[in-house]
């Protein structure tokens, strides 16, 4: 799992690239999975601090592509899934925390990274 964040607005101050608490970031969490079968959903959380999930909270229905409600968007190619989370402001330490809840209810053990 990665998490992959780039600025889109707020992020230039006298033409020259900054970050800043006020830069608005596009945040995208690639996820690749070793296998497919008996995926249910996909849970994404990044907050402040670990193991939180004060930014983001969002479980993904497996399988169903396309642009979500508030900015979401899930897409998939074979093993790898990319979950669009949305903007997010000021996005300079985080932490993003990703699990697989299988058909029968039970979860994967998380894959956390931080930045």
């Amino acid at each position: 799992m990665d998490v992959a964040t780039i600025s889109v607005a707020n992020n230039f101050i006298d033409s020259l690239p900054v970050e800043t608490d006020s830069t608005v970031y596009s945040v995208v969490v690639n996820v690749n999975l070793f296998d497919t079968v008996d995926v249910q959903n996909i849970e994404v959380k990044i907050g402040t601090t670990a193991g939180g999930s004060d930014l983001v909270n969002q479980t993904f229905a497996f399988d169903v592509s396309g642009s979500l409600s508030g900015g979401m968007s899930y897409l998939r190619e074979l093993y790898r899934v990319q979950l669009g989370v949305g903007n997010l402001i000021g996005l300079g330490d985080y932490y993003a925390e990703v699990r697989v809840q299988r058909l029968d209810g039970s979860y994967s053990p998380s894959v956390v990274f931080n930045r």
